[in-house]
């Protein structure tokens, strides 16, 4: 997580130089570059040409262009659907196979029946995204399936595909394969991608899953997993040297409210009194450019926010403060406010700094 060009991109790329350093088995690499189309209405990709895919695309990958252009083209998604449609075929004569050899009493004819081939697993998951659209092996080709009438998976629309290219990414890898996806919710509404990903992590358990996303939602609804909240990159011309971020390793100890403000932020946050269509919201923002602006619709909710996020600071490393009217306080009252964190204007309200000659 972490705000637009804080370097979470390239953080997923280094992290997938990494993997292929340690020799860590099967990763899969999905840049935010790469395009959510095909070429044509039918796969180009033949055995061979996947074979210099395969080849290829260590080197391609290792580029640090990948995170700002597609260099395969659209090769990466032709992979994808192409080895969904292998495991299909592999699942489906392998079971031809034993039935032949064992006849009316093969487990094989069960394991049909059951709706657990790959390309099931694929509409299951298109279902739980909520996505109403099927796959289907037609004519010898993957096709998509609506309402009565089969077409391309080419002539889906750009959520769709960038849905089944991601799902037959994950149901063809191979087991405990680590998946590096940069933002998942390309093409993809936020009602489409929490539901899709969650199915995913579920459907795949074996695997891990590095997800660079600016889609709240999604960290939010797994609280389990380690989040890396990254707040800005060193560059050494074009290739980053250092990040500095945050580890949580779990964020079930923060209120589902104060983890979404601390997700977003920058390292400082400052809470204040309003609306995010207050007028005086625009103004805390020019007075302070380098901190992330949480408005509360009252003083007491400013202050439960912030004494919420510093009573757990053992899970972070953000900074929270407070900012609330004055509306006539007494000093004792002040203080005690200040020893939480939260500050009084010296002024009755902010709109009087407009007036103010200090």
């Amino acid at each position: 997580m972490g705000r637009n060009g804080t370097g979470k991109s390239a953080l997923v790329h280094y992290i997938h130089g990494q993997c292929r350093n340690l020799s860590v088995g099967s990763v899969i690499y999905l840049p935010g570059s790469r395009p959510s189309y095909f070429e044509g209405d039918s796969l180009n990709m033949t055995a061979n040409s996947r074979s210099q895919f395969e080849t290829n695309s260590p080197s391609w990958d290792s580029s640090p262009d990948i995170r700002i252009r597609p260099i395969s083209g659209t090769s990466r998604n032709e992979r994808a659907i192409y080895a969904l449609q292998a495991a299909e075929v592999q699942y489906r004569v392998q079971a031809a196979n034993e039935i032949e050899v064992e006849g009316a009493v093969s487990s094989a004819i069960v394991r049909l029946q059951s709706k657990s081939s790959p390309l099931d697993r694929v509409n299951r998951l298109l279902q739980q995204a909520n996505l109403p659209v099927r796959t289907i092996i037609d004519s010898g080709e993957l096709k998509a399936a609506r309402d009565g009438n089969i077409y391309s998976i080419s002539q889906m629309s750009d959520g769709e595909r960038t849905a089944l290219i991601l799902i037959a990414d994950a149901i063809a890898a191979k087991p405990a394969s680590v998946f590096l996806i940069d933002e998942p919710e390309l093409h993809l509404h936020r009602a489409i991608i929490v539901p899709l990903l969650s199915a995913l992590l579920a459907e795949r358990s074996d695997c891990t899953m590095v997800i660079s996303t600016h889609e709240l939602a999604l960290a939010n609804s797994h609280p389990k997993s380690p989040i890396i909240l990254v707040r800005s990159c060193t560059w050494n011309g074009r290739i980053p040297s250092a990040w500095t971020i945050d580890v949580l390793r779990s964020s079930e100890s923060i209120p589902d409210d104060l983890r979404i403000d601390l997700l977003g932020s920058r390292q400082t946050i400052l809470f204040i009194e309003g609306t995010s269509s207050s007028r005086d919201q625009p103004l805390y923002a020019t007075l302070f450019p380098k901190v992330s602006l949480r408005h509360r619709s009252s003083c007491m909710d400013v202050r439960r926010a912030v004494v919420g996020l510093r009573q757990v600071e053992a899970f972070h490393h953000a900074r929270a403060f407070g900012l609330v009217d004055n509306d006539s306080m007494d000093d004792a009252y002040k203080n005690k406010l200040l020893a939480e964190g939260v500050y009084a204007l010296s002024v009755f309200a902010v709109e009087s700094l407009y007036y103010s000659q200090k």
